[in-house]
């Protein structure tokens, strides 16, 4: 995987092995060197070899779980697409070719045409879920809540996800339990650990 430093802002440009549990070939080295080649400094493009990649990708990913090899990744699940060229062909993945169809995964941080439609291989999932919010604010420990989150989201049960949007003044915990909200109780009482880090509370599931 690589990663492109642009103005003080991290974009990721592309991926060598962009997910790391598959073993899948991959063109992407020949596209670093062209990269690299184009008068890019090489101090701007972030390699799996460069010292601090893990930190500049983590900085760059939302979902805390993403380096762990439990996380469903574009590169694994995504089995087809159909895609609009800029000559307005309709492309699927045997049109376009392996190189754009690892680009439109992830692998690459520009823009590769308009993709109408994805094929994937689901990810399987109990036929009930529940979803639940925890507003905090400043006043009410957000910051530190936030502090602790970045800890326990990593380590979080995969039938759990816990994100969080921070507005203003405000943090919003956004959680996915696979599971029915009935169970969701009974759940975090036996992992203590993660109402007594985050302050959930008492929960009242949204559905």
């Amino acid at each position: 995987m690589g990663m492109l430093r642009v103005g003080g802002c991290l974009a990721l440009a592309f991926s060598l092995s962009f997910f790391f549990s598959c073993s899948v070939a991959s063109p992407a080295d020949g596209f670093l060197r062209c990269l690299l080649s184009a008068k890019i400094h090489s101090e701007l493009v972030y390699t799996q070899s460069s010292t601090n990649f893990t930190d500049v990708l983590a900085s760059t990913i939302r979902n805390t779980k993403f380096l762990t090899n439990a996380t469903a990744r574009p590169l694994c699940i995504v089995l087809d697409a159909k895609l609009v060229n800029a000559d307005g062909d309709l492309l699927d993945r045997a049109d376009m070719g392996e190189d754009l169809f690892w680009a439109i995964r992830g692998g690459g941080g520009g823009n590769f045409g308009i993709v109408l439609s994805w094929k994937i291989q689901l990810v399987q999932v109990p036929p009930t879920v529940a979803v639940f919010n925890i507003a905090k604010t400043v006043d009410e420990g957000a910051v530190g809540i936030l502090a602790r989150w970045q800890h326990v989201a990593p380590v979080l049960p995969s039938d759990l996800t816990i994100r969080v949007i921070v507005q203003g003044q405000q943090a919003m915990f956004q959680a996915l339990y696979l599971g029915a909200c009935d169970s969701l109780s009974t759940f975090l009482d036996e992992r203590y650990f993660i109402k007594y880090e985050l302050c959930l509370g008492s929960i009242t599931c949204m559905w």
